[in-house]
């Protein structure tokens, strides 16, 4: 589930196992991470990177055990949820039927997900689609779910 995006990170290690050589595990590297959003289902699909094995069978399925680190718990965003003007960073926090522009404090890095230093509280749901085309104040109809999400940063 997209929960668990904050605890993923490209370069971490998987362990698979492959319907065609069952009882052998492969080491594997994150290769990509890919949310998915298909109607009201927000899951994540991870392309792994596996060593060439003779007896794997391409389009084969496959389970694979990724070990993420949640280290000390922090606020994290989607990097989409953010808004850079001038220097300044913001989000759009959904609160009783309208979105506020809310000025933050985020951490530097290059991940999929955004640590925030200040500016929101844990619980507090940000948007994290169509952010070009809200106004401060401007009520709005969800559409999908919104997320709220007390995670690690990268």
């Amino acid at each position: 589930p997209e929960t668990t995006l904050p605890y993923l990170r490209t370069g971490g290690t998987a362990e698979v196992t492959l319907d065609a050589m069952p009882g052998r595990n492969l080491s594997g590297v994150i290769r990509k991470i890919i949310p998915v959003t298909e109607g009201q289902d927000r899951s994540v699909r991870l392309r792994i990177s596996l060593p060439r094995v003779p007896e794997a069978v391409v389009g084969g399925f496959a389970r694979a055990t990724v070990r993420g680190s949640s280290g000390d718990a922090k606020l994290a965003v989607p990097r989409q949820a953010l808004i850079t003007d001038d220097g300044t960073t913001k989000v759009y926090v959904y609160d009783g039927g309208k979105v506020q522009l809310r000025t933050v404090r985020a951490a530097t890095g290059s991940g999929e997900w955004v640590e925030i230093q200040s500016g929101l509280r844990d619980g507090e749901r940000v948007v994290t689609g169509g952010v070009e085309a809200l106004a401060d104040g401007l009520q709005v109809r969800v559409v999908s779910r919104l997320a709220s999400v007390t995670a690690p940063a990268e």
